[in-house]
């Protein structure tokens, strides 16, 4: 049924490297959202709604890298998707502060 190619070492940084990317998108996300709730403080007028949607991307991006260090997906296709994902993420924070 399926093959089992073993780990390739570049595919196992790359993978890493996507990895960290989302965990740091979702902790700082949900850091944000934790500042809204508990403190007086506000940094960027962004909705509730919109970090944890933004933190969802980053679980989204979580299956890319796990799919890149699996071999069931390319690396560069990977990196590639991780970028889309980044600019769509990006773009919808700030429109969600347009939007309010």
């Amino acid at each position: 049924m399926g093959r089992n190619k073993p780990y390739s070492i570049f595919n196992l940084i790359v993978g890493a490297l996507i990895m960290f990317v989302n965990l740091y998108w979702i902790k700082e996300n949900l850091r944000i959202y934790w500042l809204y709730n508990t403190t007086t403080d506000v940094l960027l007028f962004l909705p509730d709604w919109a970090l944890l949607v933004s933190a969802a991307f980053g679980l989204l991006g979580m299956t890319l890298a796990v799919q890149v260090i699996e071999n069931k997906m390319g690396p560069l296709i990977g990196l590639f998707l991780e970028l889309i994902l980044f600019v769509f993420g990006v773009f919808f924070e700030t429109f969600s502060i347009m939007l309010g």
